[in-house]
């Protein structure tokens, strides 16, 4: 109804009204199109306005009192306190264009539902084009702004309602950069045909940044190839190039928060997020190099209440919430050429675990170079395989491909690595061995010493008589009880080339890679 109000009916008066501005005839205009439209039986709405005032200075026009109703159904209305036109001019002179809308205290009832919002403001350079397009992305070059405050739907059938305190959408660059997403204060209520309750909230959703025309060209482009039913293969692989050297530098994207969720399933179970957020986005040679994220308070309650089998055996663990908190950090020193990297996540009650990582003598051009080529070649190994259906690699040739192009990735254009990662038990060990002995009948003491055996046994196996000797040590104080955080240290002694790489063995690796266990 919104849609035929404004794009229907008040948008194309405006926009043919705009013609007489010279002639300042805007209301007797805007008039004979409303009583042309209401005369018209075949259009589904008769609109009606109390007052009309122009003002040829500022280019605007503001209607008072806007009333439409349904002819077949009178009970279906929509009504708008004021409605404000701002006009502009194309390029030809005396060519109006409609630039915004912004309407005040706008009401659509039908038998099932009403509409309210408080109020709605859309900008661009052209609304008429707006309009008139009629699918996604054809419209988005036209569109600069679009703002809602204070909105809110209720249902009767079923009964639910929602609101909303604001959303913000800003566009600019003719539509290929996104400024800013936003959405605040939402709150949702309803009740599910069986009865059950459903309820949830968000305080904030927000986007900053982001090249929103490279995505809109790979959707008209697929768009297109879909509709006239033709497959260009080189066209494809360019849109394809294309989004993967985006995808590195994350499509310009610049934050992002989501802050203050809380649902309330059907069947009890609540999902709450304090925030979570990525912050101080830093670049190098067209590839994000550095970001702050963070995780905080994530808690999912009333596991047991997803089924009776998850319920006895999260009461077997001891454990009905899951609670997850982390933080992360990379950055790019221009000083040093490092990368480093520090990262902290904990599993309330189950496990803790802190990284840090350094990469050195980083060259970002060749970084991004490689990375670029590994995506780019990825895509094109993918492409190749669907286009020879009757070709198909073994899971043994996929596997050695991807450890390829892994080599490719990771080599190159830096000197070497340093990582040290401390793992804390926080009793997840004994609650996942309560488990396990729940469902075998074998006692946790059976099962930890058989897990520990199952460690030196594999990394004999596989590594003989190269295991570090501080392995065992490691693990065995980690499973103690009480359990002692357990520390890995991995640096390399050389630059790891792809020759080096792809000679590595069993018995070779420690030339390359110093490796330690302790615990404290």
């Amino acid at each position: 109804m919104n849609k035929l109000l404004v794009g229907g009916i008040l948008v194309g008066a405006i926009a043919a009204g705009g013609y007489f501005y010279a002639a300042h005839s805007l209301e007797t205009s805007v008039e004979r199109m409303v009583v042309a439209y209401n005369e018209n039986e075949a259009n589904g709405f008769t609109i009606s306005y109390t007052d009309l005032d122009t003002s040829l200075l500022s280019r605007t026009a503001t209607i008072t009192g806007i009333h439409a109703q349904n002819r077949a159904t009178p009970e279906n209305t929509v009504s708008v306190g004021t409605a404000r036109l701002d006009v502009g001019f194309g390029f030809s002179a005396g060519t109006p264009r409609l630039k915004s809308v912004r309407l005040n205290n706008t009401k659509a009832t039908n038998t099932t539902a009403t509409v309210r919002v408080g109020y709605l403001h859309v900008a661009g350079e052209s609304l008429e084009d707006l309009s008139m397009a009629t699918s996604f992305p054809a419209w988005s070059g036209s569109l600069h702004k679009v703002e809602i405050l204070d909105a809110e739907v209720l249902s009767i059938t079923p009964e639910s309602a929602f609101s909303l305190g604001a959303f913000q959408l800003d566009i600019s660059d003719g539509g290929n950069w996104l400024d800013e997403f936003l959405i605040k204060d939402v709150n949702i209520t309803s009740t599910l045909p069986d009865g059950a309750p459903a309820q949830g909230k968000l305080d904030t959703f927000q986007i900053r940044g982001g090249n929103v025309g490279a995505l809109l060209r790979f959707v008209e482009t697929t768009q297109a190839q879909a509709l006239f039913g033709v497959a260009d293969p080189a066209l494809s692989q360019q849109m394809a190039h294309e989004m993967a050297k985006e995808s590195l530098n994350y499509f310009g994207f610049e934050g992002f928060e989501l802050s203050g969720l809380a649902a309330e399933l059907p069947n009890g179970i609540t999902i709450n997020l304090d925030n979570a957020s990525v912050t101080n986005i830093s670049r190098h040679a067209g590839i994000v190099t550095g970001a702050n994220s963070k995780i905080e308070e994530f808690v999912v309650s009333n596991l047991g209440k997803a089924s009776p089998q998850a319920a006895q055996l999260l009461a077997i663990a001891g454990l009905d919430t899951f609670r997850l908190n982390g933080t992360s950090r990379i950055r790019y020193d221009d000083t040093s050429k490092s990368l480093q990297g520090r990262s902290k996540m904990v599993v309330s009650d189950m496990f803790g675990i802190d990284s840090k990582m350094e990469l050195s003598g980083v060259d970002v051009e060749k970084m991004a170079e490689k990375l670029l080529a590994v995506q780019q070649a990825q895509f094109d190994f993918m492409s190749q395989m669907q286009a020879n259906p009757d070709e198909q690699l073994t899971p043994e040739e996929i596997n050695d491909q991807m450890v390829e192009r892994m080599i490719d990735a990771y080599t190159g254009y830096y000197s070497g690595f340093d990582l040290d990662l401390a793992l804390a038990d926080m009793g997840g060990t004994a609650r996942v061995l309560d488990v396990y002995s729940a469902m075998t009948g074998v006692p946790p003491e059976t099962l930890q010493a058989a897990f520990i055996a199952g460690v030196k046994n594999t990394a004999k196996e596989e590594l003989g008589d190269t295991t570090p000797e501080s392995l065992m040590p490691a693990v065995n104080g980690f499973l103690a009880t009480p359990s002692q955080p357990l520390y890995l240290k991995v640096k390399t002694k050389k630059t790891p080339d792809e020759e080096i790489l792809r000679g590595l063995t069993a018995e070779n690796w420690p030339e390359l890679l110093e490796v330690s266990f302790r615990v404290e």
